[in-house]
């Protein structure tokens, strides 16, 4: 996924850090780090989409312009989770 403009926030990151609430070795993992994990997983998602949503609108060129970082910013969580 590009680096957002808008953003210091990068979905990538956010996945990474999910994989690593995730233990690796054998056993269940617990409960709280399983909901923490779909929990940053859920931002990754939604920050790629609101990336994607400005991007659609706006030259990556323009990233980080006023325009473009309202854009970004106007994408609402429940809407996004509702749909």
């Amino acid at each position: 996924m590009p680096t957002p403009r808008t953003s210091s926030l990068r979905a990538s990151d956010l996945l990474t850090s999910a994989e690593n609430l995730l233990p690796a070795g054998p056993g269940r993992p617990l409960e709280s780090d399983l909901r923490r994990a779909v929990s940053t997983a859920y931002y990754a998602l939604f920050h790629g989409l609101a990336e994607c949503c400005a991007d659609e609108l706006f030259n990556r060129n323009m990233c980080g312009q006023p325009g473009c970082v309202r854009i970004y910013r106007a994408v609402n969580h429940g809407r996004a989770q509702e749909a």
